[in-house]
């Protein structure tokens, strides 16, 4: 059983999702330049140089017919155990599967301390969980979905953010039902990847890229590393995830 499955069978985890619902909230798209999160000056250096310093634990997407980007990584977080690799992608549902359980990220990996790169994330005070390091690698397709359009994980689980360090015009997020979100360098964005379908385009040129830094931070859930247990923090059921990144609560 993953965590994530464990929180919704054996804890009041719904009942206090219920409580703090706000469908104004839940409809937002994104929020842009997050309030509180400081994006070191040097983090593209740290950046290319993790890329040299870690060469060997480099990994690259799986290409398919559905998601036919190319994008080399690096984990900023582990599980402490071997994890079956599974591309996401592949699956005849069309919801997005993890080859992991994503809440069983809670080891900052040697990329994730790295340089600024960890002084970026040291200055949150709620948990990360997993994350990479991406780069779009051209060439690629031009005017399609790189990769399988989908939704992911909950907000009351995790926030994703992103840092986009360089982009190419044109490299853009296609939104289902709302216009192009486009991607400001050195900008740390939230983007509500659980609320809309979603998937990067190209639309310009063939030979667009991307780099960015995309992590999580879980709003409500705490991981203690000394006792190895998942505990609730000061916001479960009290306060909604949304407003807590309004309220500058991811990094205070």
């Amino acid at each position: 059983m993953t965590v994530a499955t464990y929180l919704r069978r054996a804890t009041d985890f719904e009942e206090a999702i219920k409580a703090v619902s706000n469908p104004e909230l839940e409809h937002l798209v994104a929020i842009r330049d997050v309030p509180g999160v400081t994006v070191p000056s040097n983090l593209d250096h740290a950046f290319a140089a993790a890329f040299d310093r870690f060469d060997s634990l480099i990994w690259e997407s799986q290409v398919s017919a559905a998601s036919p980007g190319l994008f080399r990584n690096l984990s900023l977080a582990h599980t402490g155990h071997p994890v079956e690799a599974m591309d996401p992608y592949l699956c005849q549902d069309p919801c997005r599967y993890s080859g992991a359980d994503h809440l069983a990220f809670t080891h900052r990996s040697e990329a994730g301390r790295y340089l600024a790169i960890g002084t970026m994330l040291d200055q949150f005070t709620l948990t990360i969980g997993s994350g990479r390091l991406t780069v779009l690698v051209p060439p690629n397709p031009r005017g399609v979905p790189l990769v399988h359009p989908h939704r992911d994980t909950s907000i009351f689980e995790e926030l994703r953010l992103d840092i986009c360090l360089a982009v190419s015009p044109g490299v853009v997020l296609s939104i289902d039902g709302q216009d192009n979100l486009s991607f400001n360098p050195g900008e740390c964005l939230w983007m509500n990847c659980s609320g809309y379908e979603h998937t990067l385009v190209n639309r310009h040129s063939w030979l667009g890229s991307r780099c960015s830094v995309h992590f999580s931070v879980w709003p409500w859930i705490e991981f203690d590393h000394p006792t190895r247990t998942y505990r609730p923090n000061r916001f479960y059921g009290r306060k909604h995830p949304i407003q807590m990144i309004f309220d500058g609560d991811l990094t205070r």
